[in-house]
């Protein structure tokens, strides 16, 4: 598993996918493969905001709500498939099998991660002994769909946050971007033993956590691009809202008490910052921490030794010495070929 990390630089997710492949060659031909579909499948749902902002510019179904329902953004991908393709028939049962069926992917890979995890990296070191292959599967079985019973309970609660998109991308932020830095060093270079790499990480987590829970918590609106109501059909007539107001409004000073907005305390600045740039404070705060901690624990220390299989072909092309080049006992394409997974 950790040779595949090292290989492929992914997720425990992708790992668990390249696992159920009958050897690490088919696992490295599909993952070439699968480079240009996926890439372009991501390039395309990041553009789909895009395209719904060009479609409800002047028609937006949230302030519209009236009519249409839509009472979050998290729900125009489902009403703009119902108000768009329900004329078409089967069409709209096809794009909400598609959705359906690609988070049943993800869902099934993730929750097999985590009972994976759980079982090797927790369950097998304290009860070593006890434990047989066959007692592991079970185990791990019951925690898939214990896990699977907790995700379905997590769902209860966070239909009740304003964006999931926000949410989701918020708890994704503060680890991956300190990852992603403490990847960089492990790969890019020789240095960083176990406990300036750990320190790095913590304070990294740390930091995005502060300011993820923050921008949370503080209720702040980040401004959004302008949008309105005004060219719905169904939108409300100028003439009657005037006239809704002027029969609300009959007493001018409790008009004008309404009218005033209320001022609200100003939140801390880091708490403005919108959720997409948490990843990148995170990597770059960790980069940091990591560095200063190589310092301070000594940088001509070098903790990966030169004729490490792990080493990337810039660390290789960075090094000043030619001892990475040593003959192997046995030739790469021929031990791929002869190695077998595992399947969880």
């Amino acid at each position: 598993m950790l040779g595949a990390m090292a290989y492929y630089g992914s997720t425990q997710i992708e790992v668990q996918r390249m696992l159920s492949m009958r050897s690490l060659k088919r696992a490295k031909s599909a993952l070439n493969w699968s480079i240009i579909p996926v890439t372009s499948l991501l390039a395309l749902c990041m553009l789909l905001g895009l395209v719904f902002y060009a479609i409800f510019d002047t028609c937006d179904p949230v302030k519209d709500k009236m009519h249409t329902g839509v009472r979050k953004y998290d729900q125009i991908v489902p009403y703009y498939i119902i108000s768009r393709f329900g004329s078409i028939p089967g069409l709209t049962g096809l794009c909400i099998a598609g959705i359906f069926s690609g988070s049943l992917s993800t869902l099934s890979s993730a929750l097999n991660s985590l009972s994976a995890v759980t079982v090797i990296d927790f369950l097998k070191p304290i009860y070593k002994s006890r434990l047989s292959e066959t007692r592991m599967v079970y185990i791990a079985k019951i925690l898939s769909l214990f896990y699977g019973i907790i995700c379905i309970f997590f769902s209860f609660i966070i239909s009740k946050v304003g964006s999931l998109l926000a949410v989701n991308n918020t708890v994704l932020a503060i680890v991956e971007g300190p990852v992603f830095a403490i990847f960089c060093i492990a790969v890019l270079t020789r240095k960083g033993s176990e406990k300036s790499i750990l320190f790095g990480l913590l304070f990294g987590v740390v930091i995005t956590s502060w300011i993820g829970c923050g921008i949370q918590i503080s209720g702040y609106n980040y401004p959004p691009l302008p949008l309105d109501a005004s060219g719905c059909p169904n939108s409300v007539n100028a003439t009657d809202f005037l006239q809704n107001s002027m029969v609300a409004c009959n007493n001018f000073t409790q008009c004008l008490s309404k009218s005033l907005p209320t001022i609200k305390s100003e939140p801390f600045f880091l708490y403005k910052m919108s959720y997409i740039w948490l990843a990148p404070l995170g990597f770059v705060s960790t980069l940091c921490a990591s560095f200063i901690a190589i310092l301070v624990t000594g940088w001509d220390h070098d903790v990966i030794p030169a004729n490490s299989k792990c080493l990337s072909p810039v660390t290789r092309f960075w090094m000043k010495e030619t001892s990475f080049e040593i003959i192997r006992t046995e030739k790469p394409n021929q031990l791929e070929n002869e190695i077998d997974l595992p399947v969880l």
